[in-house]
């Protein structure tokens, strides 16, 4: 989920260029939206931007959510999946592009943005944040050592200092250079490509002749 957002994140910097701050909804999922594998990936996201300079996360009260237009593109593919056949990613896409009625922009993910962030995020304390409570988090490019949040939107503003908690010995270097080294290091790749085994091709190989011509094509790319 974080490796998704932060590919949405770079598309609309990269197409919205001048826009220097990011606010986004989403519903209250904890272990989709609101954790510190996601905070640490906004984070990092900041320090490696240049143009943006803030992103403001917002989270929908549970039984009065704003985000009813994602909920309905949702229903939509679902809609389209239980009536179509479809033999391959390939052909799932431009299904859901023909008969979903709103315009949709589909982003694929390469394999090397699927990053693992949560052996990451544990360097830092993240802990003092209550994410299963909050409806905003916001984040700093300019002092990535803080996490401000709300845990209702009628309260004021608490600011969390999530330095570094794993230090060396010389640790005396400033707070922000610890934590713009928290941000920079390389994170190791969520999945490596897998072979398929032979009965799988076989399996697939039979199902060929059914299939249109494009999604035939998709699997000789595997083969």
């Amino acid at each position: 989920m974080a490796s998704s957002l932060v590919t949405i994140l770079k598309r609309v910097s990269r197409d919205f260029g001048a826009k220097e701050h990011f606010i986004t909804w989403s519903d209250s999922c904890v272990p989709q939206n609101r954790n510190q594998m996601m905070a640490y990936a906004v984070q990092r996201f900041l320090q490696n931007q240049t143009s943006v300079q803030s992103v403001t996360m917002k989270y929908c009260t549970p039984g009065h959510s704003a985000i009813q237009e994602v909920d309905n593109i949702h229903s939509q593919i679902e809609k389209v999946k239980r009536h179509t056949e479809f033999f391959s990613p390939v052909s799932l896409l431009r299904s859901v592009l023909l008969r979903v009625s709103q315009k949709m922009t589909v982003i694929q993910l390469p394999l090397d943005s699927i990053e693992k962030y949560s052996a990451a995020s544990k360097d830092l304390n993240y802990s003092i944040v209550p994410f299963a409570s909050v409806t905003m988090l916001q984040f700093e490019k300019s002092n990535c050592s803080q996490i401000s949040y709300r845990c209702s939107f009628d309260e004021e503003i608490v600011i969390a200092e999530i330095t570094r908690k794993r230090t060396t010995t010389r640790k005396r270097a400033s707070n922000e250079l610890n934590m713009q080294l928290a941000f920079s290091r390389k994170l190791p790749i969520l999945n490596k490509p897998q072979k398929l085994s032979a009965e799988k091709v076989n399996d697939l190989r039979s199902m060929l002749p059914f299939m249109p011509e494009q999604d035939r094509a998709y699997y000789a790319t595997l083969f």
